[in-house]
């Protein structure tokens, strides 16, 4: 979330980092990833921790995610 979306929430409302450190969300995958999909969040993980990228993965019922910082990719 860019700077200008930021500001139109409450500022008590979202958390952001001190450094104003942004991140880019990615979807994985075009559809949802069933259950037998395995082996997914070690294929995401492993390059990013090898390039010392630091990643959050979310997975909503939906669909997955990671994040990155923005400066990384």
């Amino acid at each position: 979330m860019d700077t200008e979306a930021q500001r139109r929430f409450p500022a008590d409302l979202l958390f952001t980092s001190s450094s104003g450190e942004l991140w880019r969300m990615v979807r994985i995958g075009g559809q949802p990833l069933g259950y037998d999909d395995c082996g997914i969040v070690a294929q995401i993980s492993r390059p990013l921790a090898d390039s010392d990228i630091s990643a959050y993965y979310i997975s909503t019922f939906s669909f997955d995610h990671t994040l990155v910082p923005d400066e990384d990719i």
